[in-house]
């Protein structure tokens, strides 16, 4: 229940301070009071109501937080086979069956539908699901809408989905607990078809400080969002069984979000890479 409440505070001032990390001076407000504040709420909140669904049920508005207005630059230049452009692999992304995790409002499920990809967004927040339904009707119409779908679940305890052939990870591993992260990478090898793909958006990365791969079960400044580093997703993918196949530094004009670093990784099952 401690960690639970921790995690409910943090996402608070998450969403309060946005991507500034900070409450505007002129405010007057201290994090320390925010923080006395929250933890009262968060004593008083229902057990029932998980972090992520009081942060959208408040009304989380395109472009607020997490939220980038859009699929991520990065990742859109692999959708559309553009990764020459950039010194990157231009090999085409897999088709058949994608999931994404953490969906949001379902940017990134829009943009991977394609004639021989259906796609699935998985959110934990049903105010998210309903969101991510919402911007889909307004983006796809037709056969292209009927290839996307939205389901509402905990990604940790997902049965009855099937396997994928592709796997996008964005905004989803930096928010989940540190203890959580080798079952995150277990359970990616789980969910992915033996042929499949793991695509991973890493951020937020930071330069300077110790490399969150050193500090496993804190990482440097706490979260969510908890710091990433190349480096820790690469040796969590590996000891699940994962090899890299491309890990490339996303250039700042292709930056999501502009108060961190992002790499973009493509990683495959070590039979599949051998």
């Amino acid at each position: 229940m401690v960690l639970v409440a921790t995690q409910r505070i943090r996402l608070s001032l998450f969403f309060y301070t946005g991507v500034r990390g900070v409450v505007p001076a002129a405010q007057g407000v201290t994090k320390a009071t925010i923080l006395r504040l929250l933890t009262t709420m968060a004593a008083a909140s229902s057990s029932v109501s998980t972090g992520w669904e009081s942060m959208w049920a408040r009304g989380l508005k395109a472009g607020q937080a997490f939220d980038a207005s859009r699929t991520e630059p990065a990742f859109t230049v692999l959708i559309e086979g553009q990764g020459k452009d950039y010194g990157w692999s231009a090999e085409p992304l897999p088709t058949g069956r994608a999931l994404v995790p953490g969906c949001g409002r379902g940017y990134a499920v829009a943009s991977l539908v394609c004639e021989d990809r259906r796609v699935v967004g998985l959110e934990i927040s049903p105010t998210a699901a309903d969101a991510a339904n919402a911007y889909l009707d307004s983006a796809l119409s037709g056969s292209s809408r009927e290839s996307a779908s939205i389901e509402i679940g905990d990604f940790f305890e997902t049965e009855g989905l099937g396997s994928f052939n592709l796997g996008y990870d964005c905004t989803f591993l930096c928010a989940i607990p540190p203890e959580s992260r080798a079952r995150w990478a277990t359970k990616w090898a789980e969910l992915l078809a033996d042929d499949g793909e793991l695509v991973t958006l890493i951020f937020p990365v930071k330069d300077g400080g110790a490399d969150p791969a050193d500090t496993p079960l804190e990482g440097p400044g706490g979260g969510p969002p908890y710091a990433m580093s190349p480096r820790l997703v690469k040796e969590l993918l590996e000891a699940a069984g994962f090899e890299q196949h491309t890990l490339e530094e996303v250039p700042k004009e292709l930056g999501a979000r502009s108060f961190a670093g992002e790499w973009i990784g493509r990683w495959r099952k070590a039979a599949q890479v051998a």
